[in-house]
């Protein structure tokens, strides 16, 4: 009984310190929402704030696991527990789909302003990113006190951030001699790699599947970043297969009645089950995107699970996600790095570095939230100002083209 308690309560795969560290990400994210720090958005689907607000605690504690077997191993691999090692994926996965469903929902509008939507893209993301990588670069730094690696250079150090700063979309290449540099940043770049590869094939997408007008320009644009240059070696295929819940889902909302009754509460009860069988089922990957795909359906249809997703400070959270997911993994590397030391932080017990884990959640959600309110927020509504200065530049260079060659063809 003893051991059982250990293991599955209070061990490093236990279930207590993940409830305790949720507690501790709500309990954080309300008092910085009682203060007015953090004000609700007003947006279309309201749960998926909460969601995302919930997906990013789930993978902050699974980092939290890996990291506690790193220390012990030297080696980055997922939790060595199927329901965690599942529930992590699941996340990752309705994560995909959350970006596939909404986009598509703006695809099925037709007409879409896609100078508009990658600017909204680019200041969403971009920004909040560059810091992380500003971060992970200053503590490389450090790591080698700020002198160049006999192997290094200035050109290959450039080159190293050039493929950092673009989401690795080519490669995650380790910097200026410091081996596993990925780690650093808890190895997370790589979903945004496959974000923005669903954001590039967007006006692929719209023409087969949504039958909207084709933008010649756009299109080639897209076409010719995808399979000229962006090279594909080291991409998982099946990985792209987790945006096809979020445009089924889409597709099911505007043309069928599936979301007419899934917000009753026999499909919250569904929803339960269906994560159970999701983390007692190992291996059969095609099949847990499956069951995920479903889970999120239900949740994109309104499903609420019991209000679990209504909860504001669970959205509160959410709007901060981008932000916990980023930044997470820096302040464990901070922390068993320079302020415990590996040595030490490798000789504490899992109810030890779990307390270490719940201690530091506070800092990461205050982290995460001075850069939404600073950063992440003040960038995202600059978006329709760009997006009108070039709006206004392209219209009057058109305009004196068109006056250009009306010139020309009248002197002809």
């Amino acid at each position: 009984m003893n051991q059982f308690i250990q293991n599955t309560l209070l061990g490093p795969v236990g279930i207590l310190p993940a409830i305790f560290v949720l507690i501790s990400a709500l309990l954080s994210i309300t008092v910085l929402y009682k203060s007015n720090r953090i004000i609700l958005q007003s947006v279309k689907y309201e749960s998926f704030d909460a969601l995302k607000g919930y997906l990013s605690i789930i993978v902050f504690i699974c980092h939290s696991i890996t990291w506690y077997y790193y220390l012990r191993t030297r080696n980055w691999f997922p939790p060595p527990s199927n329901a965690y090692h599942q529930i992590g994926q699941a996340s990752i996965s309705m994560f995909f789909m959350m970006t596939s469903f909404l986009f598509c929902n703006k695809l099925l509008k037709g007409q879409t302003n896609w100078l508009k939507l990658y600017i909204g893209r680019i200041f969403r993301l971009f920004p909040v990113y560059f810091l992380s990588i500003f971060c992970l670069f200053l503590i490389i730094g450090y790591l080698s006190n700020f002198s160049l690696n006999e192997n290094e250079s200035i050109l290959t150090i450039t080159s190293q951030f050039k493929k950092w700063i673009l989401f690795t979309m080519k490669d995650w290449p380790n910097v200026n001699g410091i081996q596993k540099t990925w780690i650093i940043i808890a190895h997370i770049t790589w979903t945004l790699r496959y974000e923005w590869l669903f954001y590039l094939a967007l006006p692929v997408i719209s023409i087969l599947f949504f039958n909207e007008k084709p933008n010649l320009l756009i299109i080639s644009i897209s076409l010719y970043i995808l399979f000229v240059v962006l090279p594909y070696k080291d991409y998982s295929y099946i990985n792209f297969i987790h945006f096809g819940g979020g445009i089924l889902a889409s597709l099911l909302i505007r043309f069928g009645k599936f979301s007419h009754f899934t917000y009753s509460w026999p499909f919250s009860i569904i929803i339960f089950l269906l994560i159970l069988l999701l983390v007692t089922i190992e291996g059969q990957q095609l099949f847990h995107i499956a069951i995920t795909a479903a889970i999120f359906i239900i949740i994109a249809c309104g499903n609420t699970i019991f209000g679990v997703l209504l909860n504001k400070y669970a959205r509160a959270l959410g709007q901060v996600s981008y932000g916990i997911y980023l930044f997470h993994g820096i302040v464990f590397f901070i922390f068993f790095r320079f302020i415990l030391g590996y040595e030490k932080a490798a000789t504490l017990s899992s109810a030890q570095h779990w307390v270490c884990i719940i201690l530091l959640t506070p800092l990461i959600i205050l982290i995460a939230s001075l850069i939404h309110i600073y950063i992440e927020f003040p960038a995202m509504q600059l978006t329709p100002l760009i997006y009108q200065k070039i709006h206004e530049i392209t219209s009057a260079t058109k305009h004196k083209a068109r006056i250009y060659w009306h010139q020309v063809v009248s002197f002809k």
